[in-house]
């Protein structure tokens, strides 16, 4: 989560490291590392290509105490290079884990901290090849990401990592896009608790602030219906 709540610049010291950022780390390091494994179990595969994507990636790395921590977008590429060791090790055969990273982040001098981090660490060599950095909003580069993983062939798989501040600011039609669109993506979506229990208020002021036109609360709880069943399939 970045842009309104968080805001790193290089010379100073990165922002705190929050509980939900902590969870937030934790579940994508062993989500991604979990679903690899599933995929690769079989030995006679010899490669696996993989776009990630962190849709709010912030600079890449936090204060906790007296010491400093990774961000997702570090995390990300440390688990794919460990990934990647863990099958140099085990398989005879070689396995080739091909990962591209595209990291998205709205605030100019954060994505800024976040090359400057890539730059001084083991993963340099992958900037601007494998390892793409966009200064933009998610919103507006949704379509962009999905021709690139498009592009790279039918079988590529990806998993969007959204981590949004509230819960408006991924729209339902981008998610939709994704499903749609893509051959077995997975998302990981965020939500504000709180501002979601307001956005199923009833509360009409509320919803007329929020809802699109013509659309009353009922529709948009069909359309969340839908949408996590068309997720489930």
């Amino acid at each position: 989560m970045a842009g309104e709540k968080y805001e790193w610049i290089i010379g100073s010291a990165p922002p705190p490291l929050e509980e939900h950022s902590r969870v937030k780390n934790k579940v994508y390091a062993k989500y991604l590392y979990r679903y690899v494994k599933v995929l690769t179990a079989n030995p006679m595969h010899d490669g696996l290509n993989l776009t990630l994507v962190d849709g709010f990636a912030g600079g890449g790395r936090y204060r906790d105490r007296s010491s400093s921590v990774p961000g997702s977008p570090i995390i990300l590429l440390n688990e794919i290079q460990a990934l990647q060791a863990e099958f140099d090790l085990e398989r005879k055969k070689p396995f080739h884990l091909k990962a591209n990273f595209i990291f998205v982040e709205k605030l100019k001098p954060s994505i800024e901290f976040l090359r400057n981090e890539i730059a001084n660490s083991i993963h340099a060599n992958g900037l601007d090849r494998n390892i793409h950095l966009i200064n933009s909003t998610f919103e507006e580069q949704c379509s962009t990401i999905i021709e690139k993983i498009r592009a790279r062939g039918r079988a590529h798989r990806a998993i969007f990592f959204l981590d949004q501040y509230g819960y408006n600011t991924v729209s339902f039609g981008s998610i939709r896009r994704i499903l749609a669109e893509l051959e077995h993506p997975e998302v990981i979506l965020t939500f504000s608790v709180d501002a979601l229990i307001n956005y199923l208020s009833t509360d009409e002021a509320f919803l007329k602030g929020i809802l699109p036109t013509g659309l009353t609360q009922d529709d948009v709880l069909v359309l969340l219906w839908q949408f996590l069943g068309d997720g489930v399939n």
